[in-house]
């Protein structure tokens, strides 16, 4: 179980998009959700999640996968209605060969940490050298991507757009 979590903007979704495109790549079984579209429920999950009727006959179909299998639920934040039942209903049923990937913009709540195979993943701000490259690679000019990454601090979508404004309108100045 990875639970992976950072601010807004932090690149968790475009994260998650690249795992899963190297988990098929590499034979994986992927059932990814967008939290954001499943009512939070028992039954909105389940309907989310190919139209099962019931838990068990969910459990009986990721069985039937070949291993590994990896279930992911992206914007996680807006499915905490069910966050006892993930942890204490669906974790303890998910059959063996079968992780989870949670992607939130919260912390996890405390009852993960005595969950076994739990782990926490924190984004943070991209570091400065990380930041200045990520802004060359999107054609910005050296000089101008430092004083980018000093308004952005390093927050990735802020330096994506901050680097698009300059290149569509680079007369203008910060």
């Amino acid at each position: 179980i990875v639970y992976l979590h950072g601010l807004a903007g932090m690149g968790k979704s475009a994260l998650l998009n690249h795992f899963e495109q190297q988990s098929r790549a590499s034979g994986f079984s992927v059932i990814a959700l967008d939290c954001r579209t499943i009512e939070p429920t028992e039954r909105g999950f389940l309907q989310a999640a190919n139209g099962y009727d019931d838990l068990k006959t969910f459990l009986e179909y990721l069985e039937t996968l070949a291993p590994p299998a990896v279930l992911v639920l992206d914007h996680y934040e807006v499915f905490r209605l069910m966050d006892t039942w993930t942890r204490q209903t669906l974790v303890p049923l998910l059959p063996a060969g079968v992780g989870l990937v949670l992607a939130c913009r919260e912390r996890p709540v405390a009852g993960w940490w005595g969950v076994e195979g739990f782990h926490e993943l924190a984004l943070r701000p991209l570091d400065e050298s990380d930041a200045l490259e990520l802004l060359e690679r999107r054609g910005i000019a050296a000089g101008e991507a430092v004083r980018l990454n000093r308004i952005a601090r390093g927050h990735p979508l802020a330096l994506v757009l901050a680097s698009a404004g300059v290149l569509e309108n680079p007369e203008r100045g910060l």
